[in-house]
């Protein structure tokens, strides 16, 4: 399953926080616990990132299992982020006024767009 998120995760009794990318990991820090993430970002579990997906929630496990972790938190806004995160970040969701839109110059979420005068409905 491919799959692009900021995470913080746990292996054994350290945590860590970085990059999930099709369940290759790249680790951004180490942290002491998962309570210090809280002031840069909050997080969801993966169960609830699946869902919000629409994702089949029997992947959690295969997911854990093979990016060798025993838990993993979906971090809202990343950490640090690296460029491919930060972009995996933005273009996660489109604004709902570019979403029904037939043009190709979609704008992020992430932007406050009050209107546009481009948009065509298909």
């Amino acid at each position: 399953m491919k799959l692009s998120v900021s995470i913080v995760a746990r292996r054994g009794k350290k945590w860590y926080i970085g990059f999930l990318k099709d369940q290759e990991f790249v680790m951004t820090k180490e942290v002491k616990k998962l309570s210090d993430v809280k002031e840069a970002s909050s997080y969801i579990t993966l169960r609830q990132h699946l869902k919000k997906k629409k994702k089949d929630l029997k992947h959690e496990k295969t997911i854990l299992k093979q990016a060798n972790f025993d838990k993993i938190y979906v971090l809202t806004r990343p950490i640090d982020p690296t460029v491919e995160e930060f972009e995996s970040y933005w273009w996660s969701d489109l604004n709902k006024v570019c979403k029904d839109c037939v043009k190709s110059c979609k704008q992020s979420s992430k932007v406050k767009l009050v209107s546009c005068g481009r948009q065509e409905k298909p």
